[in-house]
Parts: C-alpha cells; sequence; structure tokens
C-alpha cells in the first residue's frame, strides 16, 4: 500500500482531507525509532521487516484516529479546537498506553532465538521500535498538527472577513428573516 492509497483510506474513514494530513504526520514518528532498534538488534532490512513497517503503520495510524476523532466530537459540542485536542489527548492517553504495552508485550516472543527466527524477529523488532518512539511521539505531535490545521483555518476565515464557522449559506438564511 503506498502513501497516496494510505492517505485515501484514511480520508474516507474520517470524512476529511485535512485530518488525514494530521493522523499520517504520526508515521514518521514511529519510523523514527525503527531505525534504532534495527540498528540496536543487528536486524537487516528484508521483506519481513517490511511486513512489519506495513504493521506499525497500521497501529499508528489506529492511534492517531483514536485521538483526532475524539478531539472532533469534543469541538462539535462546542469546545474550542486547542482544547479539544488537548482534552482527547488527556483522556485517551490511558487507552493509547494499554495499547501500545499490549502490542509491545504481544510482540515479545517474536524475538525468541531458534527456528525460524530470522523470519520472526524482524517484525518484532520493527514493530516494537517503532510503537515505543510512534506512541510517545504521537502524543506530541497530534496536538501540533491539529492547533497548526485550525491556525490555518481560523486566519483563512480572517481573510475571508468572516467569523469562523459562518458560511455563505448561513448568510442567506439571515436575509430571508
Amino acid at each position: 500500500m503506498n502513501k497516496r492509497t494510505c492517505y485515501l483510506v484514511v480520508a474516507a474513514i474520517l470524512e476529511s482531507w485535512v485530518y488525514s494530513v494530521v493522523i499520517l504526520a504520526t508515521v514518521p514518528m514511529a519510523a523514527i525509532g525503527v531505525v534504532p532498534a534495527m540498528l540496536l538488534s543487528e536486524v537487516n532490512i528484508s521483506i519481513f521487516a517490511l511486513i512489519g513497517m506495513i504493521m506499525l503503520v497500521g497501529m499508528v495510524v489506529n492511534n492517531a484516529i483514536v485521538v483526532v476523532d475524539y478531539a472532533e466530537v469534543l469541538r462539535l459540542k462546542g469546545t474550542h479546537p486547542y482544547e479539544a485536542v488537548e482534552e482527547a489527548c488527556h483522556v485517551r492517553f490511558k487507552s493509547l498506553l494499554m495499547a501500545v504495552v499490549t502490542s509491545i508485550v504481544s510482540l515479545l516472543p517474536l524475538l525468541s532465538t531458534g527456528r525460524g527466527s530470522e523470519m520472526k524477529r524482524p517484525i518484532a523488532v520493527v514493530a516494537i521500535g517503532g510503537l515505543i518512539a510512534g506512541g510517545m511521539l504521537a502524543m506530541l505531535s497530534i496536538p501540533a498538527a491539529y492547533k497548526i490545521v485550525w491556525r490555518i483555518r481560523f486566519l483563512w476565515a480572517k481573510f475571508r472577513g468572516r467569523e469562523y464557522g459562518k458560511t455563505d449559506d448561513d448568510e442567506e438564511y439571515e436575509d430571508d428573516e
């Protein structure tokens, strides 16, 4: 699955092109942990390491979707976007931490040596390294990216001379009354 396909799938799930960028911004954060993990464990890039990377992207994107989706729920209830993403990170932190820890613990048996370890070990090393880095850094990158998106939206609305959230349709309804 290439980058465009991943972007389109996330955009379809969230029904937003913009939030897909916020979510996919967490993928490089996970990649930051992959390289040191592979160097420390002396694992070479192989098809199994690439399978681990595909697995890792799915787990990291899923964690980001949880945070962004909850921030959107809060925002639609009337919370300011900046406060919504901070609250979403605070509320969802425990569940994301549990998801990362259970994923890491479930991958530990793949690190064993013995028969077939050369096939299993790269998957585990890549996924564990990426989850450790991606799990920690995602909680920093998601709020930052989300706030940048909303800052641009607020500036665009100000540039157009409108209060954010007001559309041309709203003005038509006001004229009818």
